[in-house]
């Protein structure tokens, strides 16, 4: 890829933050997350490692969120805000804490009142954890017009680590891509889903992290490869010159892109390389 000229740029809604930066992001093609994208868009690094301004929640929002929250009748979830390089919470189960925790997310850090903690400092994101599928509908729609009326937005996390099985693999990559063919990273798989939606800027998602980097490098978006399998990867998809769903994405991703490959236990990274990058460069 370095031969051909290709930057490889992660996005994610992770922060770069946790352990689970030394697993993905020492590969010699991911340069450390330099050039990068975090946090949904919030947060997005340029080659040299330079920092982008960020987007952050409007100050009003998480304390009013909490509130919706804790109101009576509410569907019970596990708040957690990232401020900085930290994930901070106040209160949750125990059993998701340490599910978020083990697939090496932002620090987490307990704190005696979330809430204070949100007004004292500008908070990226805001992640909502609960262990049922069926509750993630009505929990959205329980704090929707909270999030939308206060300058936010929802969308639903989609992580391939945690599925429903319990073990330990090692996914190897095609050697031609530059990355190690073996990629040691040996991922702990959760016995129970974790389902997890994700409070962010209104004005914040990948799309508009990429387009800031690409007028930095004097790059289109027809120039673009975006491959995706998540909600907040949509952005990318409808900008992208060439579009790839993973083929563990949701129907809406599959649907929004051109092309679909494998899903990520099944290398579909590594084919979309093949097939739209490398195939077409030789």
């Amino acid at each position: 890829l370095d031969r051909l000229g290709v930057r490889v740029v992660p996005a994610t809604g992770r922060a770069r933050a946790g352990s689970w930066t030394e697993d993905v992001l020492t590969e010699p093609a991911l340069r450390g997350g330099s050039p990068g994208v975090f946090c949904n868009g919030c947060i997005a690094y340029d080659t040299d490692g330079s920092a982008l301004p960020p987007a952050t929640l409007p100050r009003e929002l998480p304390s009013a969120l909490l509130r919706t929250l804790a109101a009576p009748g509410a569907i019970s979830c596990c708040p957690i805000a990232y401020v900085g390089d930290e994930a901070l919470h106040d209160s949750g189960s125990a059993a998701l804490l340490s599910q978020l925790a083990e697939v090496g997310d932002s620090p987490l850090r307990c704190v005696a009142d979330l809430s204070a903690a949100c007004e004292a400092a500008a908070v990226t994101k805001i992640l909502l954890l609960h262990a049922s599928g069926s509750d993630s509908d009505a929990l959205r729609a329980s704090v929707s017009a909270t999030v939308c009326n206060g300058g936010g937005a929802l969308t639903q996390a989609l992580d391939w680590m945690l599925e429903a099985c319990s073990r330990h693999y090692i996914r190897p990559y095609d050697r031609h891509l530059g990355v190690r063919h073996t990629l040691a990273r040996s991922l702990r798989v959760f016995e129970q889903i974790l389902f997890r939606s994700k409070v962010i800027p209104a004005d914040a998602d990948k799309g508009t992290a990429a387009t800031a980097l690409l007028a930095r490098w004097g790059l289109g978006w027809e120039d673009v490869l975006a491959i995706g399998d998540g909600e907040n990867d949509l952005p990318l998809l409808a900008r992208a010159g060439t579009s790839v769903a993973m083929g563990n994405g949701g129907e809406a991703v599959r649907r929004a892109a051109q092309h679909v490959v494998g899903s990520n236990a099944q290398d579909g990274w590594a084919e979309a390389m093949e097939r739209f990058v490398i195939s077409v460069s030789e």
